[in-house]
């Protein structure tokens, strides 16, 4: 709880810092947004707390099911937002639903890994529900559109099945059918979202374009330096040149403010917050719970992973949230139930 707090309270400085020189009002209060957005999330914490997490296993195919028909909904309905309808809006709040999904998938794919599984690993045949828990969220985020979303969902949800012990011979054949797979996935792809891997490649062949995201934020780590400039004195936040600095790119505004001592106290805290969840998942009472502990884990490593990767040059730019640190309610709230979940698990490992 206390790393929670400390990385989310890290979050809101860096969010201030980020976007206090801004022309926008809007920009400048995003981190009072994320103060009340954290106030929020920390009731759902409580909440998910003290309901007992056998309790949830019991409703989770329900919460899968409500989180997929709001999919629907956004897709239907949902307004557009930069070309995509992602949005929820119930009065004056807005919420993304796929955030809410990446916690009722893991809740789904928990309870029924534990009642399916016993003694022996799973066959081919028991692979066909959790391919179709996955899928049909995927197909509905993927229309939104939000390619790093589904690509985070269907990680999440191969390495729970993986964990949870499948036969080598289902493995085989999943994995041939993936690959098989793959060119008719690339050709379904939009554009924008095609020049985004192959930049992986080459972020200087498309330097204003598809690579300007990676060169910038690039620019702003290296020149952070050992101790960095100074917390509001970053040139690339503040000339505009990094682009959604308080969002997906708050580690390159850490890196270049606090520099490499101050982003690698972040590292620290991430991995010291991740071991904390493995050490649920090994002390969990039950199958249900030890799965839940394994799928939120991982899936809060795979976020990590994958923001700090991209904001280095290491791994595609996919447009996905640094848990805690990045500004967004959707994502602060959704990773404090699943801290609270984790905690929930924790609590009652020595439960009858």
């Amino acid at each position: 709880m206390a790393l929670t707090l400390l990385l989310a309270a890290s979050g809101v400085v860096l969010i201030y810092s980020a976007t206090h020189a801004k022309a926008s009002p809007h920009l400048q209060a995003s981190y009072i947004k994320q103060l009340w957005w954290l106030l929020v999330g920390l009731v759902g914490l409580v909440v998910t707390l003290m309901v007992d997490y056998r309790l949830i296993a019991r409703y989770s195919y329900v919460l899968y099911g409500i989180c997929l028909a709001a999919l629907v909904y956004v897709l239907f309905f949902g307004p557009v937002v930069a070309g995509a309808k992602r949005w929820l809006v119930i009065g004056p709040f807005r919420c993304q639903p796929s955030e809410f999904m990446k916690v009722a998938l893991v809740l789904a794919l928990a309870r029924y890994t534990a009642d399916v599984r016993r003694e022996k690993a799973l066959r081919l045949r028991h692979l066909i529900v959790p391919a179709l828990l996955v899928a049909l969220p995927i197909i509905l985020i993927a229309k939104e559109p939000d390619l790093g979303t589904a690509t985070m969902l269907g990680l999440v949800a191969g390495g729970m099945v993986l964990v949870s012990g499948v036969e080598r011979r289902a493995i085989l054949v999943v994995a041939a059918a993936l690959l098989a797979a793959m060119p008719f996935g690339w050709t379904m792809l939009k554009d924008y979202q095609k020049s985004r891997l192959l930049t992986l490649l080459d972020p200087t062949g498309d330097p204003l374009g598809a690579g300007y995201h990676v060169i910038q934020s690039k620019i702003a780590i290296g020149s952070g330096g050992v101790l960095g400039k100074g917390l509001m004195q970053g040139t690339q936040g503040r000339l505009n040149f990094l682009p959604a600095q308080h969002t997906d790119f708050i580690f390159s505004v850490a890196a270049e403010e606090v520099g490499f001592v101050g982003a690698a106290c972040l590292l620290l805290l991430f991995l010291g917050f991740l071991l904390k969840g493995i050490e649920v998942a090994f002390q969990a009472k039950d199958r249900f719970g030890a799965m839940t502990a394994v799928g939120l884990t991982w899936m809060l490593t795979l976020y990590v992973t994958f923001n700090i990767g991209m904001t280095v040059g290491l791994l595609p730019v996919v447009g996905i949230p640094l848990p805690l640190l990045s500004y967004g309610g959707s994502s602060l709230v959704t990773t404090m139930l699943a801290v609270g979940l984790l905690l929930n698990i924790k609590l009652r490992k020595f439960a009858y």
